[in-house]
């Protein structure tokens, strides 16, 4: 994490989180809630399990009338000075067939509690001396954003990455993909997103981890396993093999303090040089910490 100018203006300066960190703390998180539950790691992650996953950080409201609410509002996270947030989800997701947008909507939230919530804060203690004149913040979630939200949006785009690290974490989609690719006899290349392949592939993930095809869609492709144009190269093979290193949890004392991503980068030993690929490899093949990291399904994985 580094810090940045905000130029929406909220605060002076906001935090900017690399996606590979964002990764690391969500499938964290989801891994020890798991563990502690069901002693195992398997997915979907169920949905009354988010709820409490969500309740552990926040006060959640899931059943609330947000017609009010400027455009189409699915959720509301409400951070006030010295007391845990409030996130309301509308009454609309309660639907039977609304199940997969009330997932993608708890989740988001969730990014907001986990990543923002000591920014107002901090914001809050800097901002006056005496508690009563705290105010209250309230972030508005719309359809529209919650999913796809513009880079300039830092705060809805960063939720919006987060809720996929938190539905499909990093290294259960990575082993989903290749077991898919096994499968199918399919080669260690990005698959188009409108090849029959790529297509198969939204299908299986979206019903592996209880998502809609839209959203399974947007997460392979922020983590290049499916490509949206071009010719298929070797990224998805150097993606399979690079590993999400745990990193410990943010409970940043202060503006200053805010933890750093655990994650050190060590070059591979080159390879010989026989053939374009392999150079290509030796030149971009990266390592992740100590060892590639991998989903335990029958135990805890070492920290």
């Amino acid at each position: 994490m580094r810090w940045v100018p905000d130029k929406t203006g909220r605060f002076p300066r906001r935090p900017h989180y690399q996606p590979d960190a964002i990764d690391a703390h969500c499938e964290r998180l989801v891994q020890k809630f798991l563990m502690k539950k069901y002693g195992k790691i398997e997915f979907p992650f169920k949905t009354e399990d988010i709820t409490i996953f969500v309740e552990e950080r926040a006060d959640l409201d899931s059943c609330v009338d947000l017609s009010h609410e400027e455009g189409d509002v699915d959720g509301v996270t409400e951070f006030k000075p010295g007391q845990r947030p409030l996130v309301s989800i509308s009454d609309k997701l309660s639907a039977p067939n609304m199940e997969n947008r009330l997932r993608t909507t708890l989740t988001h939230e969730f990014g907001h509690v986990y990543f923002h919530q000591f920014m107002f804060d901090t914001m809050n203690q800097t901002a006056s001396l005496f508690p009563e004149e705290h105010k209250a913040h309230r972030n508005r979630c719309k359809r529209a954003t919650i999913e796809r939200a513009a880079e300039s949006d830092w705060m809805e785009s960063q939720a919006g990455y987060a809720y996929g690290a938190i539905l499909m974490p990093a290294s259960a989609l990575i082993e989903a993909a290749q077991a898919f690719r096994a499968k199918n006899r399919l080669p260690f290349t990005n698959l188009l997103v409108n090849s029959a392949a790529g297509q198969d592939l939204i299908g299986m993930v979206a019903s592996t981890f209880q998502t809609s095809r839209d959203a399974a869609r947007v997460r392979l492709l922020k983590k290049e396993i499916l490509a949206d144009t071009g010719s298929p190269n070797a990224a998805l093979f150097l993606t399979m093999l690079v590993g999400v290193k745990n990193s410990p949890p943010l409970v940043p004392e202060g503006p200053s303090e805010l933890p750093q991503p655990s994650i050190r980068l060590e070059r591979h030993s080159p390879a010989p040089r026989c053939c374009f690929v392999t150079r290509f490899m030796a030149r971009c093949f990266w390592w992740v910490g100590d060892e590639p990291h991998s989903v335990s399904r029958s135990g805890a994985q070492s920290e």
